[in-house]
């Protein structure tokens, strides 16, 4: 994809409609003035998102300490403890889920 891009730019750039036209700021150190489409805000935020999509932009979760799943098994114990029979069943899937959830973040 990058290839393309650059090859379109260039093109662009080498043509008669190559000067003129928009403040494209890259960077803090970089700045062009171009009227190309592969500079502009749409194309940018499409290759953001073509790059979280391909992996190579990782925003990790927050991790989930033990301690913190200790705190929240004991408030769903105290919850436990005031339920009923119907609640009993969704209090235990809710600490089914978070327990997966902690033991698969270890993988």
């Amino acid at each position: 994809m990058r290839k393309m891009r650059s090859m379109f730019s260039n093109m662009y750039s080498a043509s008669s409609k190559g000067n003129g036209g928009m403040v494209m700021a890259k960077d803090a150190r970089k700045m062009t003035v171009t009227q190309c489409k592969t500079h502009g805000e749409f194309f940018e935020r499409f290759v953001r998102g073509a790059h979280k999509r391909m992996g190579d932009i990782v925003k990790p979760d927050r991790t989930l300490s033990l301690p913190i799943l200790h705190v929240i098994m004991d408030i769903l114990e105290q919850e436990w403890e005031l339920a009923d029979e119907e609640g009993h069943c969704s209090i235990a899937l809710e600490a089914s889920f978070y327990l997966i959830a902690f033991c698969g973040g270890l993988r």
